[in-house]
C-alpha cells in the first residue's frame, strides 16, 4: 500500500539536487567481540524489521508533477545490501575511519531501495573496536 511522504521527507527529497547530498549518518564505536560482526547485527536487525516497517520500503515517484511521490514495500528487499562490512587498513593510519566515513556519506543514497544503509567497520582502533 502506498504511504504518502511527510511534509520534512518532501522537503529534504526536493532539496537532494545535484551535488547536495540531504542524507543524516552517524558513527558509533564499540569493542570488538562476537555481538558485533556484520553476521551478528545483520540477524539482529533483520528479527527487528517488523518494528520499522519504513526500513523495508522504497520511494515511488509517479510521472513527474502530476503526483508526489510515495513510500512503496520493496519486494525486492536486500538485507545483505544493507548491512555491509568495511575495513579500514590494517596499519592504523590516522584518519582512515574519517575519510571512509566522509566517502559513505558523500554517495547519494539509491532511491532504488530502502533509503538507508549501515556499515560495519573493522579495524578501528588498531582493531580492539568497531564502528
Amino acid at each position: 500500500m502506498a504511504e504518502p511522504l511527510s511534509a520534512a521527507d518532501r522537503s529534504s527529497l526536493s532539496a537532494e539536487q545535484g551535488a547536495i547530498n540531504m542524507a543524516v549518518g552517524g558513527l558509533l564505536v564499540f569493542d570488538a567481540g562476537p555481538g558485533v560482526t556484520r553476521a551478528s547485527i545483520k540477524a539482529r536487525v533483520q528479527e527487528r524489521l517488523h518494528l520499522l516497517p519504513r526500513l523495508r520500503q522504497k520511494l515511488a515517484e509517479p510521472a513527474r508533477g502530476l503526483a508526489n511521490p510515495v513510500w512503496v514495500d520493496d519486494r525486492h528487499f536486500d538485507i545483505d545490501w544493507h548491512v555491509a562490512a568495511r575495513g579500514l587498513p590494517a596499519h592504523g593510519e590516522e584518519g582512515a575511519l574519517d575519510a571512509l566515513v566522509g566517502e559513505e556519506m558523500a554517495d547519494v543514497l539509491d532511491r532504488g531501495r530502502p533509503l538507508w544503509r549501515l556499515f560495519v567497520v573493522a579495524g578501528v582502533g588498531g582493531g580492539a573496536q568497531v564502528g
